[in-house]
This record gives C-alpha cells, structure tokens and sequence, in this order.
C-alpha cells in the first residue's frame, strides 16, 4: 500500500513493502525520496523508534529541507499505525 507517490506534490514514494513478515518488527516499508538513489526498506523495528525529524535525519542522510523530513514522519507514524492495527486483528483472529 502507498502512502504517498512522487508527484508534484510530493518528493517521497513511501509504501508498504510486500515481504513474508510474520513479526511486527519484521515488516518493510519503502522510503525512497527522488534524490535519494538508495531506495532503502526499513524494518518496523528500525522506525519503531523514530518520532523526530533529527532522528529521521539521522537515518537517511539526505540534504533536504525539514519540511520534507516533517512529510516524512506522518506516513512513517500511519505505517506504523497500520501495521499495529493489523497484527492486533491477526492476534484476534
């Protein structure tokens, strides 16, 4: 599922990347920005952690203004919601 696409709204394609996660902490996310030629996955567990735009800095090392870190951040947090949302239905079910 994608969060957000390149556009001209957008620097960032930010999606849900399929894997054969059974874990939380194992599933992917794709955080590719367009002057980032990486298109690098993290782990839940890798963002689990991550609420500021520092520590996303950090992360990525890209030389880009904060406002786009700040984008950023709020799909990280609805993937993370996502996933959480997901795995308490697996667990009920």
């Amino acid at each position: 599922m994608a969060y957000v696409r390149w556009s001209p709204h957008s620097n960032w394609y930010i999606f849900w990347h399929t894997s054969d996660a059974r874990r939380k902490e194992d599933e992917l996310l794709a955080i590719w920005h367009v002057k980032d030629e990486r298109a690098p996955l993290f782990t839940y567990r890798e963002l689990e952690g991550i609420k500021t735009v520092e520590q996303l800095k950090d992360l990525l090392g890209l030389d880009i203004p904060d406002e786009e870190y700040e984008e950023a951040l709020k799909y990280i947090e609805e993937w993370r919601e996502d996933v959480e949302r997901e795995y308490k239905k697996k667990e009920g079910s």
